[in-house]
């Protein structure tokens, strides 16, 4: 994208006061199908009332901050520089090496950016030589996330109260990295966020993927969509049951 000229399929964004023409078509990120009992979700608003007696979690921004002790290398992103690395990163594993038409929201060259990078959290892992893995926080009901029914439906299913629930999306490496950070990422987020109130995860992920993340007490649901530039991505629940530390036996 090196065209600056607004089209009716653009709109100016302000990203970390910086102003981006937005190159997304009007069905950026729709899903084409999806299945296994798939309904139109009903439930409304990025938040539900909790119970009568219990407290809402911390909202995800300041649920997910920085724990020197525990996991001195990872770290929130909080300007649009840091971010712009992240979308680099995530451009070259998704659209250059998978060959996923995936649309980003900026003009800066080779870099995806997603709408829902600026309601959500962004955390990445770093070393010496820069950042090494990332990966986006969310939460369910966010009205940016393009899977909210489909997510909603299986929150239905299996019970899982949509004010404790959150998910995370756009895991990626740096190619020179082996990967590893990758499991402190999800066990920081863990931590983090149960000792905040929240319980859940939902998210979807290739079928290759499938062991990997249930090797973190993720489940299959049974339910799948069919993402225009990923294809299938099968439907996964993890239910911490209010542990920050995942039991003996896990990655």
């Amino acid at each position: 994208m090196t065209d600056d000229t607004p089209s009716p399929n653009r709109g100016m964004w302000k990203v970390f006061g910086v102003d981006y023409w937005s190159a997304a078509p009007a069905t950026w990120g729709q899903p084409v199908q999806q299945g296994v009992g798939m309904i139109a979700g009903d439930m409304s608003g990025v938040r539900q009332a909790a119970p009568v007696g219990e407290s809402a979690p911390l909202l995800l921004r300041a649920a997910l901050t920085e724990t020197a002790e525990r996991f001195p290398h990872v770290r929130v992103v909080r300007d649009y520089a840091v971010l712009r690395q992240i979308g680099r990163i995530r451009h070259q594993q998704y659209v250059a090496n998978q060959g996923k038409a995936y649309g980003s929201m900026v003009l800066d060259r080779d870099c995806l950016i997603e709408p829902s990078d600026f309601t959500a959290v962004n955390i990445y892992a770093r070393d010496s030589q820069g950042i090494t893995c990332a990966m986006r926080i969310g939460e369910v009901g966010d009205d940016d996330h393009p899977y909210r029914a489909l997510f909603e439906t299986a929150a239905r299913r299996f019970d899982v109260p949509l004010d404790s629930a959150l998910t995370c999306t756009r895991l990626v490496r740096a190619p020179r990295h082996s990967g590893r950070h990758a499991v402190d990422l999800i066990r920081f987020v863990r931590w983090q966020t149960v000792h905040a109130g929240w319980r859940f995860c939902i998210m979807q992920t290739a079928a290759k993927l499938v062991p990997f993340f249930t090797r973190f007490e993720f489940f299959e649901t049974g339910l799948w969509s069919d993402d225009p530039a990923a294809g299938r991505l099968q439907v996964l629940i993890l239910d911490t049951r209010m542990q920050p530390v995942q039991p003996a036996g896990g990655p």
